[in-house]
């Protein structure tokens, strides 16, 4: 291989290499920042939840609603950190 080559072929990955490094940057912070939100909905639902443990009737209904809604943002959640992850 002749050394131009390698220089253009080390050049690139030079390049490559310092993309990748800001992306990840990048996604982790896009993973912490849904990561704080996602922490926030989990500490709103545990009440929650130990309220509809210990109620009955109705307001466990309307309880088990809330914690529905919680839970499916929570899930929606941790599925947009997953994929940011997995880039």
């Amino acid at each position: 291989m002749k050394k131009e080559d390698l220089e253009k072929m080390i050049g690139k990955l030079r390049q490559q290499r310092d993309e990748l490094k800001v992306k990840i940057h990048l996604a982790k912070a896009d993973a912490e920042d849904e990561w704080a939100v996602a922490e926030k909905k989990w500490e709103e639902l545990k009440p929650k939840i130990e309220a509809m443990t210990t109620t009955g009737g109705e307001v466990a209904k309307e309880i088990g609603e809330t914690i529905k809604e919680i839970g499916e943002d929570l899930m929606n959640g941790y599925e947009r950190i997953s994929k940011i992850v997995k880039k």
